[in-house]
């Protein structure tokens, strides 16, 4: 059994344009959505205004991108909206960016950019994944 998470998936062209202006710092590179809830809805959300705003490198193997939807930068769930960048599996799941964020935000450690970096609007999928790390955005609600 695996996993499964509803994200705002990044565009391909963007990804790759963004890898290039923040090269990944540890070996597992993801960059690839923004999670937006564990739970399956009944309709998928979309959202107008998606921003990167910041950046957290943990300096021991997990880095993350703080992300803005629609000008929150909290999930319904109060945790952060971010997009994790790269990590050193041996250490680090993506699932442990969020709490990063969290932290390096309470003691004033996330980098902030002066100007954010627009990813335009996007609309929800859900994804789910398998124990070997195969995803699969079967047709839903």
């Amino acid at each position: 059994m695996g996993s499964a998470h509803l994200e705002y998936p990044l565009d391909k062209t963007m990804r790759m344009r963004l890898l290039e202006q923040f090269p990944p710092r540890y070996a597992d590179i993801k960059a690839d959505h923004v999670t937006i809830s564990l739970h399956q809805p009944d309709t998928m959300p979309q959202a107008q205004d998606i921003s990167i705003v910041g950046r957290a490198d943990s300096g021991d193997g997990l880095e993350a991108m703080v992300v803005s939807v629609d000008g929150d930068a909290l999930r319904a769930d109060g945790r952060p909206y971010h997009i994790t960048w790269s990590l050193n599996p041996e250490k680090y799941r993506a699932r442990d960016s969020g709490s990063l964020i969290e932290r390096f935000a309470a003691a004033g450690r996330i980098e902030y950019f002066e100007t954010p970096i627009a990813l335009g609007p996007s609309r929800a999928i859900w994804i789910e994944e398998t124990q070997e790390g195969q995803k699969s955005a079967p047709s839903g609600p």
